[in-house]
């Protein structure tokens, strides 16, 4: 009897936080095509990881979620634990990560090592070892148990502790059986590696993905840019790189709350409005001077709201609760009101202790984060640099801003208004020269641009006509299409690929169109650069406020504004819905979307936006 066992307790930091098992690949997410794959020769299978939740909704009943009872131990601990809850004799074991696992390599594996005494059979590749995708005797178990508890935890460590055989890809060739199923993934250029290739023929043969889908594909490549260090003054509205700790107790001297006398409480016992203590005033201390006196018994100071309280004092009595005279003897203040000790006086480090985690990395720098910077001396910021984003406009029709407009020819407005909106979006745009309807050098420049960038931006040119040259691009780049077609109007042709770990965004060159793609597509990707945790757009929901009884096959995504009216949310569109129309763009503030269907919506139904960030 085969156990199945899936190592899937890593936390996926070179992945950059995405969990490595849940990776579509390219449509299902990678655990469940492991899952499908053991299937084939495995009586049991077993998933070991320590988060139940996240693998529950996708495991279901196909196999058996057994938490890790050596967290943190890596696949040794892993591999002990499935040793303890396993069914049958032997055990094959893979990580999460491990794209090509074969059924036919374990059972040759399983067929010569029941054959043996020895305790597992491993591949092994030009004298690399590979303890994963590996088969073991459950037997094994107690030598797995005292390898962890003398404190070493490496797979290699407890093959040296117990009889294995070798499976060289000599072993697998005679079965014929590829060796390549040791292949894992650690990060997302080797995930982009992994996928399966394209089709060759992108211009008719498509596949349609739903918003949510294209945006999952990107998922796995947003990760923060390099990290640098700015002037304070120029953090406003950058995400923060590292954590914010208290450099010094907040506050760090004892401060009064308001505006009165600081005194000793056990001068003031049985002060009232009909029987007044009198107190001798020593001094007066105002906001950000240094006392300078000791009070002593039946002394005060005056002090105002946020002074340091002198020493020997422990309350501040209101300035309404006294009444002051200058009498021959000095300054006297009557105290109508016994105090307790504390009354009034913020004791030091009462809001923030020094040391305390005051800001997490990855918070926006906004008014109330640059007034906890400033206080703890944070003049150099720690911040994620702004992406550079090559910007080009495809299409021999173009025309530069200054030029005179020719017969059949247009200015190129589309990199200007893209420029705009990575700006807006925090990125350092570069506006790049028109690329001409020539597919050699728009591949080139692309290709250039992909090397000294953090990525591109193009507009035009990925629809089905003859003259759309970044399909030809993407038919014969080196690099990996993720989609080509979205179920949404406008922008249905829109492209993105990667190549080399950096994202190519291909957008309509239709304007409005290209607008939606970059905000549904290109802002999320940004934000992630900059350290932002919410990428993707938020859908608010809304009540619309003028009829819309346009049909449509997709989802459209219409130019609109929205309002507040009587504590509710109202949205309307605007301008001619076409998605050559620019003029509609001027006064959007959302983009609506319209569910797909025959009838459109009416006045007062409900629907869902997307707020527009213009700046």
């Amino acid at each position: 009897m085969i156990t199945g066992v899936i190592l899937a307790g890593g936390q996926s930091r070179r992945m950059r936080g995405r969990t490595k098992a849940l990776l579509p690949f390219p449509k299902k997410p990678l655990i469940q095509l492991q899952l499908e794959e053991m299937s084939k020769c495995c009586d049991e299978i077993l998933v070991i990881t320590s988060d139940r939740r996240t693998f529950e909704p996708v495991i279901k009943d196909i196999a058996r979620i057994v938490p890790d009872i050596h967290p943190g131990l890596g696949p040794l601990g892993g591999l002990v634990t499935a040793m303890n809850h396993c069914s049958g004799e032997f055990i094959w074991l893979v990580g999460c990560d491990m794209p090509f696992i074969s059924s036919s390599a374990a059972i040759v594996m399983h067929n010569t090592l029941k054959m043996t005494q020895a305790e597992a059979i491993v591949p092994i590749e030009e004298g690399m070892v590979h303890p994963l995708h590996a088969v073991y005797r459950a037997r094994s178990k107690s030598v797995g148990e005292r390898i962890l508890a003398e404190q070493k935890f490496s797979m290699m460590a407890f093959l040296s502790a117990i009889d294995w055989l070798d499976a060289p890809p000599s072993y697998f060739e005679q079965h014929h059986i590829p060796f390549k199923f040791t292949v894992n993934m650690n990060t997302p250029s080797e995930y982009e590696q992994a996928l399966p290739t394209t089709a060759s023929s992108l211009r008719f043969q498509r596949d349609t993905l739903t918003v949510a889908e294209a945006q999952s594909k990107i998922a796995p490549f947003i990760g923060s840019s390099e990290e640098e260090k700015i002037n304070l003054t120029e953090s406003f509205g950058r995400y923060l790189a590292q954590d914010i700790f208290a450099t010094q107790d907040v506050p760090h001297f004892r401060r009064s709350g308001y505006d009165g006398y600081a005194v000793r409480a056990i001068d003031t016992q049985g002060a009232s409005h009909e029987v007044p203590v009198q107190l001798q005033v020593i001094e007066t201390i105002a906001c950000g001077s240094v006392p300078k006196r000791v009070l002593t018994p039946n002394t005060a100071a005056r002090i105002m709201t946020g002074a340091a309280v002198p020493e020997g004092a422990d309350a501040v009595i209101m300035l309404e609760m006294t009444d002051s005279a200058e009498l021959p003897a000095g300054l006297k203040v009557q105290i109508k009101k016994e105090m307790k000790t504390g009354d009034n006086i913020t004791p030091i480090g009462q809001e923030i202790r020094q040391g305390t985690a005051v800001i997490a990395s990855g918070n926006y720098i906004h008014a109330g984060t640059a007034a906890l910077l400033a206080t703890f001396g944070y003049m150099d910021v720690p911040v994620y640099q702004r992406p550079k984003v090559a910007i080009f406009a495809t299409g021999s029709e173009l025309l530069e801003v200054r030029s005179a407009l020719e017969k059949g020819k247009i200015r190129n407005s589309n990199s200007y208004m893209i420029a705009a909106q990575v700006k807006a979006a925090g990125g350092h745009p570069f506006i790049m020269d028109v690329l001409r309807d020539d597919a050699a050098a728009v591949k080139k420049a692309v290709l250039a641009a992909l090397e000294q960038y953090d990525m591109v931006i193009t507009t035009g040119g990925v629809s089905v006509g003859d003259y759309d040259i970044m399909v030809d691009l993407f038919d014969s780049w080196e690099g990996r299409l993720l989609f080509n077609k979205i179920a949404m109007r406008p922008g249905s042709p829109t492209s993105v690929g990667i190549h080399n770990g950096k994202l190519l965004f291909a957008l309509s060159g239709n304007p409005s169109a290209g607008f939606v793609g970059f905000e549904l597509f290109v802002r999320p990707v940004i934000a992630g650069m900059l350290g932002g945790t919410e990428a993707f757009p938020r859908l608010i929901t809304a009540s619309l406020a003028a009829d819309f009884t346009k049909p449509s096959p997709y989802p459209r995504y219409v130019r609109g504004v929205y309002r507040m009216d009587e504590g509710k949310v109202w949205v309307e569109p605007i301008g001619p819905d076409k998605s050559s129309v620019t003029v509609s763009l001027l006064d959007a503030t959302c983009l609506i979307v319209i569910p797909a269907g025959g009838r459109g919506l009416r006045f007062g139904d409900q629907v869902q936006f997307i707020a527009i960030q213009h700046n």
